[in-house]
């Protein structure tokens, strides 16, 4: 199934005479399966490990996208695809992004992204955030979501080095 504005394609069964479906329960899944060329829905991974973690831009450093059996090469993906998703990595340059966005519909999103690098060539962290409160045009549908990125990368010598990086969604009371 492929979501979108104006539907979701789900390819049916042959006695169809619609490849769109209108339903509200399809129209409003947060989580809708990538088609990859026209076959199954594409594996999701995050730096290679099978997720269901959905990724968002504030804390992406690279998505890459993997069609047909290449994927099955790998080891985990399905035979239409997989799409990898590798968050940012603290990194050996002090640099910072603060990202603003408002819409006409009442939506917020505040998003940070700060990396120090804290002993030169030694020791290095970076930090993110997100504030995304998302308002509709259909009250009062909306959706809010918080998250937190935070990543270590250590060098004790010239080829010993160490990366650890954790990710928060706080759950909703």
């Amino acid at each position: 199934m492929a979501g979108g504005a104006g539907g979701n394609f789900y390819g049916g069964d042959a006695t169809e005479s619609t490849a769109f479906v209108g339903s509200d329960e399809n129209r409003r899944a947060e989580t809708t399966t990538t088609r990859i060329r026209g076959m199954t829905s594409a594996s999701r991974s995050r730096n290679l490990v099978p997720s269901l973690i959905p990724f968002d831009s504030y804390n992406t450093a690279r998505i890459e996208i993997n069609r047909g059996a290449n994927s099955v090469l790998v080891g985990l993906g399905s035979p239409a695809g997989i799409i990898d998703h590798s968050p940012s990595e603290a990194g050996w340059r002090n640099e910072h992004r603060v990202a603003v966005r408002a819409d006409n519909f009442g939506s917020f999103r505040t998003a940070l992204d700060l990396n120090r690098v804290v002993l030169k060539d030694r020791l290095a962290f970076r930090v993110a955030a997100l504030n995304d409160q998302t308002k509709y045009k259909q009250d009062p549908s909306f959706r809010d979501d918080r998250r937190y990125y935070g990543a270590v990368d250590r060098k004790s010598t010239r080829l010993n080095s160490s990366h650890v990086s954790e990710s928060r969604m706080p759950s909703s009371a």
